[in-house]
Parts: structure tokens; C-alpha cells; sequence
């Protein structure tokens, strides 16, 4: 695998350009040791997170959301925070949390029909990828 640097433009592009937004959040265990790292971006009140990294050896998947959560909620209760996107993944995990899921929008649009249709039906593609397995996520899927 070639340098980060070398084989991921756009993603250093899209990091550098949405750096005035990051809003990162580390979770600790009793012991003050960190067990997982959520990347995240503010866009006006709307703070989303993703989680970025995890200490497997000690932690399953699943378990550093409740540490997320906490975090979130003593971040989001001292600034202009009104609601936290938490993806689109692990949806019973998260509802547990009080998440409600939500579908993934995506709007793209030309004047020409034959683009158009050609522009919903990857737009389709698209959002059926990212949204992962029904069961996981209990909500319906929309479209352009």
C-alpha cells in the first residue's frame, strides 16, 4: 500500500477543507485509557460522528458508543449543538442510546433527462451501499 499522502488526494483534500468543522471525540475507560476514537464535523447545530478507531483487544465493536455518548452529550450541552448525526451503522446498538435512525438523502440533478435518469438510478446504487442491511437500520430507504 503506497503512502497515504500519495494514494488518498481527495481525502486529504476533503480533511484539509473541513478542518475549521472537526470536532473529535475520544473515549476513555474507568482507568482514563482511551478504547475508541470517533471522528467528527460540526455544520452549523448539527455535530456528526463516525467512529474512526478502536482498541479491539479490549472492546468489542459495539461497546465504546456508551463512552461516545456521554462525551457527545457534555459536549453538545455546553455549545450551540440542537442535534448529532451518528451514522448509518449498528443501528440496534445505537437506538439504545435513544438514536433514532434516519435515511440517507442524496439529491443530484441535471437539466437532461436521459443524465437525470441516469443520475437517479446511481444515486439509487449509491444509497442502498451506504445504508447497509435493512434489519440493522428499521428505516425506509428514499431516494433523489
Amino acid at each position: 500500500m503506497g503512502h497515504p499522502r500519495t494514494c488518498c488526494p481527495i481525502l486529504h483534500a476533503i480533511k484539509a477543507r473541513l478542518a475549521p468543522y472537526e470536532r473529535m471525540v475520544t473515549a476513555v475507560d474507568a482507568d482514563q485509557r482511551t478504547v475508541a476514537v470517533f471522528a467528527g464535523w460540526q455544520f452549523a447545530r448539527k455535530w456528526s460522528m463516525w467512529l474512526a478507531g478502536l482498541d479491539t483487544e479490549r472492546l468489542s465493536r459495539f461497546v465504546p458508543y456508551r463512552a461516545m455518548a456521554a462525551r457527545l452529550i457534555q459536549g453538545a450541552v455546553v455549545t450551540d449543538v440542537g442535534s448529532i448525526d451518528l451514522g448509518r451503522s449498528n443501528g440496534a446498538e445505537k437506538r439504545k442510546l435513544g438514536a433514532h435512525p434516519v435515511p440517507l438523502y442524496l439529491a443530484l440533478d441535471t437539466a437532461d433527462r436521459a443524465d437525470r435518469a441516469a443520475l437517479h438510478a446511481a444515486c439509487r446504487r449509491l444509497e442502498e451501499r451506504c445504508q447497509g442491511a435493512d434489519e440493522q437500520l428499521d428505516i425506509v430507504k428514499r431516494c433523489c
